[in-house]
């Protein structure tokens, strides 16, 4: 049997930024509190549970392009 090559030959290197991004989503099982403060100056209190972080980020530099933070929405 022939080898066909060494090494990743199918995957072309990224040299320059932008040429190649990844989009990636991770779903968050928990409960956390967050405080937040009005425009107003009052503080208040919001539960997150089951959210979603998305993020977009470029391959040649690792750079975190856009990050998004998503309520879970239950179709039904």
């Amino acid at each position: 049997m022939r080898k066909s090559g060494q090494g990743e030959q199918n995957h072309p290197v990224t040299r320059t930024p932008f040429q190649k991004v990844q989009f990636d989503a991770h779903r968050i099982d928990g409960v956390f509190a967050v405080e937040l403060i009005t425009p107003e100056g009052d503080s208040v209190v919001k539960v997150l549970e089951r959210f979603w972080i998305l993020t977009l980020i470029d391959v040649s530099t690792r750079c975190v392009l856009g990050k998004y933070t998503v309520k879970e929405i239950f179709a039904g």
